[in-house]
């Protein structure tokens, strides 16, 4: 079976992405999807486990099951 392999993941990236989508839209919070888009992750899973892992360790804030919940942890994220 022949298959695209996923790159390793930065979470520096999805970091900087949710950053980043925070001070461009106004303090919005991001969506999955809005992070796949701009880190050109594979999957929406894939994002989803490393928001988890990100929100586990302090790097962000996420409320599961909640619509547009993940944004930086600091509310001062440039």
């Amino acid at each position: 079976m022949t298959g695209k392999r996923n790159a390793v993941v930065d979470p520096g990236a999805i970091v900087a992405a949710v950053e980043a989508f925070w001070r461009d839209h106004d303090e919005l919070a991001t969506t999955v999807r809005e992070i796949q888009e701009a880190t050109g992750i594979s999957t929406p899973s894939l994002v989803r486990f490393h928001v988890q892992r990100l929100a586990q360790a302090g790097r962000i804030r996420w409320e599961p099951g909640i619509a547009r919940s993940i944004r930086p942890a600091r509310r001062d994220a440039a």
